[in-house]
């Protein structure tokens, strides 16, 4: 499953990104009732758009996921990352975090790395690889897809 693969996957299924926080990862989210997918609008020119997931309670938006896939270790994505969490959070006036998806365990660990903005503040996004697929079967399907095209996935 390539990059575009995934972000694909998660558009139609866009509950599936606060499922992979909350219960990969342990993110804690707000409550919420409903959930979309949109384009990025107004980020990085020249930039692939990344997915934002907008969860919203009564239809009013309370938390944003900015959702990047890729499947190789690519610098300038590292770059702006920041800067669509600060484009969706002006936009919508609410928390959002990163969320990166790879099926390759060299990508996985490069995204991991965090990311030193010229300010001193630090930015950490939530990365979702092979190592976050558990082993005791609790898979979401999209790990369930991700576990199965990182085997069958051709590595260069």
């Amino acid at each position: 499953m390539s990059a575009p693969e995934i972000l694909r996957e998660l558009h139609y299924r866009p509950r599936v990104a606060p499922e992979l926080l909350r219960e990969v990862l342990g993110v804690e989210l707000p409550r919420y009732d409903g959930v979309r997918a949109e384009a990025l609008h107004g980020g990085p020119t020249g930039a692939a758009a990344p997915l934002v997931i907008v969860l919203s309670q009564v239809r009013t938006p309370v938390h944003a996921i900015v959702v990047d896939a890729l499947d190789t270790c690519d610098s300038p994505a590292r770059l702006r990352w920041p800067q669509w969490i600060e484009t969706v959070r002006a936009r919508l006036g609410v928390a959002t975090h990163a969320m990166v998806v790879t099926v390759d365990d060299v990508v996985e660990r490069w995204a991991k790395q965090p990311v030193h903005l010229d300010d001193g503040r630090v930015f950490q996004p939530h990365v979702i690889g092979p190592s976050a697929i558990p082993s005791d079967g609790r898979a979401t399907p999209v790990l369930v897809l991700m576990t199965l095209a990182s085997k069958i996935t051709p590595r260069a």
